[in-house]
Order: structure tokens, then sequence, then C-alpha cells
């Protein structure tokens, strides 16, 4: 059935659209008013009349042209009107929940009445969907409501029973759906048919990805597809579903698991266009960023230097020339390339033609006004990309995409009031969705490797930073009896309390903390770090604590005593470092690397009590962990985006080392801060040893890794899948080099061994035996180049992984293998010759075998060749 989704719980949405179906489509009641009838074909044609109807061309977004068309509806239209929005809008995931409750909400305000958020068919767990509508579904509002409004007023015009009987069936009430007219184009009509028939139609919104499927699993050609109607199509799918679902077993199936998409959808490419004000005016630019700024699609013709892009792949538009140069808009393809005259008027004159493509831009921004993703950044992160090409159409490699991408992403909205640019790009880049992403995979398929490129994307050469910054980055960590230090040692003259707090270094370390008494925690770090032999200190010398080296004078100015400069040397490193400031072969490091394991817990990780013994006395400290300390560093620079990647992030219990902060780390509670590092924005908690207000910033970013070996994703906590988005990564034999790049290695029998049919192989016995996530990773083989280290890698590494997955079953490693049937020096793992355990009685029944592995030196080439070439 099509009720499950890999990416997310679907339960409480398909509960809301069978009530939804019951209560409104079934019979005449409602949706959030009890006892009311407002889904009658009356009600219906009151919004036919004045929605359908009457559409409206004018300027305006759709929301409130929407309450224009709705201005004199009596209340019972405009309840029903957002109930009617509440169906078109709960299916699709690329919408938040709270756009979608607020757009909900106020147009039932229309009636006079006041909508509750609380309501159950408001909440999160509802309106977060089940499936992706596409950009259409969205852009093209106005086209998809008209059909829903059209088809749920048809359904009302049928008689009760026949009503019924409609409903009684999927197939009878999908051909009732398929006759209503207008229905051909619009997504909404295979919505309609997942919302009464979630076990029998797909979850999939676009005919365009039915087909797709239909087409590159076999089941019909293109020009089939053309000659049928939908419900051929769906009864098509429900039968390849079945099939697939008994090929899987017990593991769960659906048509976008990351496999099963990868066969009928392969990953779209990127291509870059390019635009150069000197050769062209682009008087369009405005009316384009308008348009998109309110969820409208613009189709332009674009010259293109190549006949590469496809229908569906992503395009980006650079700005060249000119600056601000940068990425000013993004798209798909439309149309492939084709020929057309030239868009100079003198060069088209003389008859001379041009490559264009047509593109969808679903988002065009104004560098003179907005913020864009400036060229510059581009070329640090992805330097190996051509960013300012020749000839327009150029390919975006798979690295250099996702960067762009993620940049692209962390933009602002464009503000069609403001009037200039927003923000710098960096700011705008910091100030963009936090990402919360945990890679997935068997052993071996990069996840770590994936995390490791991530890190310099969040590094800055120091030569690029500012003093203040350079200040913050050095102080990030420091407790404050050692800030107040670096205070002292820096002016090298008795200071009093109040110069001490407006010193820099304090300055910077007190930025957006939530401690409400500075003055306080500065007396603290000086009284308690007091040499014992101090007169003017009155501080119990039992609660001071080494190193001792601050003394007051009788004017109450502190100074430097004892012996402070071999005491705290690397204090005085530190104050070297920031005086010296920045230089051109320093890296700022903005990330954190942390791996989990079984006993981690929150007190390493957020903050804890530490003992420490001072003169042979035990006292207690609350210290902050590794992810607190990242938070306030990135707290206090919210210009820039931190990142903590976390390796094995299965093997910890999440909900205890994350504690109360596994609700803050969701990007909608995070934290927003000012320069000034005060909470603008989001959620904060009290920490429970320290009792700080603590919130988790908006630009940090959150990566971990998981072995599926280890753990399924689906077993994993629910907290964890809820506020993660998952990726992901498989085997990919294909980019094993082998000796001389073609994946093979050479032996002496001339014939060569092919690493990536190996691991294919290997993979395909080891998902049929066990599961896909025990399958083996890519990078086992990469480093394999000679036919000795293949043997040493399947003797060292890949049979004790086999032992760890099989759990000492011997038969079933040699299934994995292929070594049953194979003669014996032709086996990789053998059973031992003549020598049986014998558990009971003389039969040779009741013999227990041992087997052995074979040293690696004995394995033949034809031992390693069975296992994918097939036997004769």
């Amino acid at each position: 059935m099509a009720r499950w989704a890999p990416e997310r719980d679907t339960t409480k949405s398909i509960e809301a659209y069978q009530t939804w179906m019951q209560t409104c489509l079934a019979v005449d009641g409602a949706l959030f008013a009890p006892n009311h009838a407002l889904w009658t074909k009356e009600r219906f044609d009151e919004l036919d009349a004045r929605f359908v109807c009457a559409p409206d061309g004018g300027t305006g977004t759709f929301h409130e042209k929407l309450r224009g068309q709705l201005r004199d509806a009596t209340p019972e239209a405009a309840q029903l009107m957002a109930e009617v929005f509440w169906t078109y809008v709960a299916y699709p995931t690329n919408t938040s929940p709270e756009k979608k409750r607020s757009q909900i909400i106020d147009i039932w305000s229309w009636s006079g009445e006041t909508l509750n958020a609380d309501h159950s068919m408001l909440s999160d767990e509802v309106l977060a969907g089940v499936g992706s509508g596409g950009t259409g579904y969205s852009v093209r509002r106005w086209k998809e409501l008209v059909y829903v409004i059209s088809v749920l007023r048809a359904f009302k015009a049928l008689a009760p029973r026949q009503r019924e009987q409609a409903l009684s069936d999927p197939w009878r009430f999908a051909q009732w759906v398929g006759g209503v007219d207008s229905s051909a184009s619009a997504q909404f009509r295979h919505v309609l048919k997942f919302y009464c028939f979630p076990d029998t139609f797909e979850r999939i919104a676009a005919t365009v990805d039915k087909d797709r499927i239909l087409q590159e699993f076999g089941e019909a050609s293109k020009a089939e597809l053309a000659r049928w109607n939908d419900v051929q199509k769906d009864q098509r799918l429900l039968d390849l579903r079945r099939r697939l679902e008994i090929g899987r077993g017990d593991a769960p199936f659906d048509f976008f698991l990351p496999d099963i998409e990868e066969r009928w959808r392969p990953s779209s490419k990127s291509y870059l266009l390019t635009w150069s004000p000197k050769n062209w005016a682009f008087d369009e630019l405005s009316d384009y960023r308008a348009k998109t700024a309110n969820n409208e699609l613009v189709t332009v013709r674009w010259t293109s230097g190549t006949r590469q892009p496809k229908v569906g792949d992503t395009v980006y538009l650079m700005r060249l020339a000119v600056d601000p140069k940068g990425v000013i808009a993004k798209g798909n393809v439309v149309r492939e390339a084709y020929d057309a005259p030239h868009y100079l008027q003198s060069k088209a004159e003389a008859g001379e033609t041009i490559s264009y493509i047509d593109v969808d831009f679903d988002s065009v921004r104004d560098p003179e006004r907005d913020v864009i993703v400036p060229v510059s950044e581009l070329e640090t992160l992805a330097p190996a990309q051509p960013w300012t090409p020749q000839s327009s159409g150029i390919s975006i490699s798979a690295s250099a995409s996702a960067e762009l991408a993620r940049l692209w992403r962390a933009l602002p909205p464009v503000d069609l009031n403001g009037a200039s640019r927003a923000a710098s790009p960096q700011t705008a880049k910091s100030k963009g969705a936090p990402l919360n992403v945990i890679y997935y995979g068997p052993p071996g398929t990069g996840k770590t490797r994936e995390l490791m490129q991530l890190r310099s994307t969040y590094e800055t050469s120091a030569s690029t930073i500012s003093a203040d910054e350079w200040l913050a980055t050095n102080i990030a960590g420091l407790s404050w009896w050692e800030v107040v230090f670096l205070a002292l040692a820096d002016t090298q003259i008795p200071m009093s309390v109040d110069q001490i707090l407006a010193h820099p270094y304090f300055s910077a370390r007190a930025r957006g903390t939530a401690n409400n008494s500075l003055r306080g925690t500065c007396w603290n770090a000086l009284q308690y770090h007091a040499s014992p032999d101090s007169v003017n200190v009155r501080v119990n010398r039992e609660k001071r604590y080494e190193p001792y080296v601050f003394d007051k004078d009788d004017q109450s100015r502190w100074t430097l005593v004892g012996d402070w400069r071999d005491s705290c040397s690397e204090l005085l490193g530190k104050l070297e470092d920031i005086k010296r400031g920045p230089g051109a072969a320093t890296t700022v490091r903005r990330w954190e690397f942390v791996t989990f394991h079984q006993s981690y817990a929150y007190e390493e990780f957020v903050e804890g009590i530490r003992p420490q013994v001072v003169a042979g006395a035990i006292s207690y400290d609350v210290a902050p962990g590794l992810f607190k300390r990242l938070c306030d560093r990135a707290r206090r620079d919210p210009n820039h985006r931190y990142a903590l990647f976390i390796d094995e992030i299965n093997r910890a219990n999440i909900a205890k080392v994350f504690g109360e902060l596994i609700t803050l780390i969701e990007p909608d509670k995070r934290a927003v801060y000012d320069d000034a590092g005060l909470l603008n924005d989001g959620l904060e908690a009290t920490l429970p040893y320290s009792g700080e207000r603590f919130g988790v910033p908006a630009n940090l970013d959150l990566f971990g890794a998981m072995n599926t070996s280890d753990r399924s994703i689906s077993l994993l906590d629910a907290a964890l899948r809820r506020r993660f988005e998952f990726k992901e990564l498989l085997p990919m034999s294909g980019v094993i080099s082998g000796e001389d790049g073609n994946g093979s290695v050479s032996v002496t029998d001339g014939d060569p061994i092919n690493l990536r049919k190996l691991l294919d192989a290997l993979n395909s016995r080891i998902a049929t035996l066990l599961h896909r996530d025990q399958m083996i990773g890519h990078s086992y083989f990469t480093k394999v180049n000679s036919f000795d280290k293949l043997r040493l890698t399947l003797r060292n590494e890949i049979v004790p992984l086999l032992q760890e997955y099989f759990h000492e079953d011997w038969r079933r490693i040699r299934q994995v293998f292929a070594d049953e049937d194979a003669e014996r020096d032709a086996q990789i793992v053998r059973e031992v010759e003549d020598n049986p355990i014998w558990v009971s009685g003389d039969n040779d029944d009741d013999a227990q075998p041992m087997f052995e592995i074979a040293a690696a030196h004995e394995m033949s080439p034809d031992a390693i060749r069975k296992i994918y070439e097939p036997q004769t």
C-alpha cells in the first residue's frame, strides 16, 4: 500500500484525509465546524460563481485577490473556501505547516468568526503533508483551485446513493473523477484519489512521474501511455507495486525510496546560463522578479552554447561583467535546445541563428536590490568549477551544484517593498534555514568522507575577517576568569571592575550571553582566583582556586600577581595571537567534529558538573560541553554559519545527549540573534546545571553520519527522525578505478578481474540473504590497484565484515562468495577436510563441519572471478 513514506510519518495526515472524506465528501458536513452543513451543492454553487466564473486578472497576490472575490460572499461560503483550501494544501510537503495554517485561519476569518489554531486538523503532523506537489502545484494555484471547486461541486451534484456507490470502490471512483471536465491537466485529481483510497493509489501528484515509472520499469511505451487513461495507468502502477513489494520481502516499499527513484527519475543535472549587462539590458528583470516573488513561474527563452540540457534539468543564471557579479535566478528546463534567430537584431537580419533553451524560472533576483549568491563565494567553495565561462549553458559538477543549491536556499526572501539590498551576502547566508542532515548507508559508502568534505564550507581565511571577528573567534570557549586575565595582561595596569567590564575582551565574551549579572560574574572570577596572601580580598581562602593570579589594592583596583607568566603561559600565547591579528596563512574553523558512542552523555555534549582537585580538595564547577561552546561561538557571530559534524550519531541515546535541546534544534525553533548577540526570534530554554537561558542559533548547521549495518533507519529514535533530513548514500561501483581507471585489476592468466562487477555481485547476494542495509560500500575497493591488494582486502576486510553480518554463519558467507558449488581450490571459505567435531552418536550426519578462510596468496583469480561470472 502507498501509505508508507520513507521520509516522514504520514499516519496523522492520512487519518485526516479519511476523516475529511467521511465528513465532507460522503455527507454534507464540515471539517472545522461540527454539526454544520457547509459541504453542500448550494455552497459550492456560490464558490463557483464568485471564484471559478469570476477570475481576477489584476495585480496583487493570490491571497489578496481571493479576499476580493469573496468580499460579498456569505459567511458559510467563506468558511467552505477555508475548508476547500485545507483540502488543497494538506497534501504537499513543500509548504510549511505554519504557512498553511495561517492561510486557512485567515480565510476562515473572512466569515467574521475565529478558527482555533489548536484544531486537530491544523496540527503540524496533519499539515506536514505526504508528497511533493512540485512547483506547478503551488505556482498555478488558481488553476488547481478552479478544478478543486469544480470536481467537488460535481460530486455534490450526485444523488446520495450515487455518491455512496462511487466511494465504495476505488476504480469506480477513479472512473468518475476521470469523467469530470477539465481534469486532464489538474494535479489534484491524483491527490483526490489518494485521499480517498491510499491503499490503491500512489501518493504521486504528477502525471509525468507516473508515466516515467511505467516507462522505466518496462510496463508501457511512451506511445502506449499516450493512449491510456488515468485508470489504466493507476491499475498498472498498483500491479507493479505489488510485484516489487514481493521482491523486497518484509522491507517497506515506496517509489520514492532512493534506489527505486533513481531507476525511474535519475538525478537531474545543473547548468549555468550567463548574462552580461554590457551585451543585453534585460528590461524584463523587474517584472520577472515581481512575478516569481508572488509564486508565479516565468517562461524565458535563453541562449545555450550546448545542446545537453534536458527537460527537468536545473539551471542557474549568472550575471557577469558588471558588479555585483553572481547568480541571480534559478529555474528548470522546459524545452530542449532549438535554433532561432539571433537575439541581436543586426545578426538576426543577417540571417544568423543561435541555440536557445526555454526555462521556467521560479526565482529571479535583482542584484541591485536583492541579496544574490556572489561569484567570489562560489569560486572559494568550488574552485574547480568555471563560474565565469565564455559560453552560456556549461554543466555544473555535482559537488559544485550542491554548494550552489545550498547557498541559494539560504538567501532571504525577495522583499518587493524594499528599496535596497537587505544585507551583505555573508549575512544573508547566515540567516538561511539551518540544516539538520544525516547521511546514512552501509559501511564504506563515503558518509564520513561527506562530512569531511563539508568542513571547508565552514572555514575562512583569517585574512578576510575583521578584527572584531578575529577577537570573537579567539575569545570563544574561554572561561570568565581567563577573559579577565587577558584583559589585565593586555593593559598591564591596575583596573577597576568597571574598567574590566568595558574592556573589548570582556565585552566580546559577554556579547549575547543570557547572564544578567556580568558584574557579579566578573567579581567571582577575580575573587576565586585571588592570591591566598591578599589582605584586601575577603573571600574564604578555601574557596579560592589555582591559578592564584589576581589581587586587589586599597582602591579596589585589580592587578596580576604571583607567577602569572608561568602559570598562564598558554593564555599569554592566546593574547599574542589576538594582538598579532589574522594572517593569510591562518584558517578560522567554524566547525567541530565529534564521534558518538554508547556512553556519550549530556554532560559532555551540553554542560555538566566537572570535579577539580585544588590543593588536595575537590571542588565542582559547571563546565560547558562541545555543543554549548560551539553554540556560544555561533551566537556571538550571527553573520557566519557554523557546523557540528557528528559521526556514528546513532550509537548514542540521542534524547539523553541533547536533553531539553532536542526541541530547540528544530529549524523553526532556532534562535535568531542580532550582531550584538541579543535574541530576536526563536526559543530558548533554561539549562539545568548553570541555569543559563540558552538557544540553538539559526546559523548552526548539524550534520550526522550513521551506518545502517548498526541500526536500520526505521529503528531510529522518533525524535531524531522527525528533526533531521535523511540522505542515503549507497554503494557506487562506478567510482572504483582499479589498476588503470577502468575498474579492473590485471592477473597472470590475462583475464582482468572486474572490481565493479565483483562489488555489485557481493551486494546483490548480501541484499538477498540479509538486507540492503548490510551491503558493502565502494570505499573498500577504491584503493585496490593490484590483484595482491584485492586478495588482502577480501581476506582482511570483507570476510571479517561478513562474519559480523552473518553472526559466524559460514554456510551463508560461502553463499555470498559462491563457494558451495565451486572446486575446492576456487573457494574462499572452505570446509575443513577430515576434521569434524562430533556432537553425539556415530552417524556422520551428526558431525558439525568446521570452516577455514583461504590465505590471501591461495585465492586464485578464478576463486574471485566466479563470484560475479555465471558458472558453467
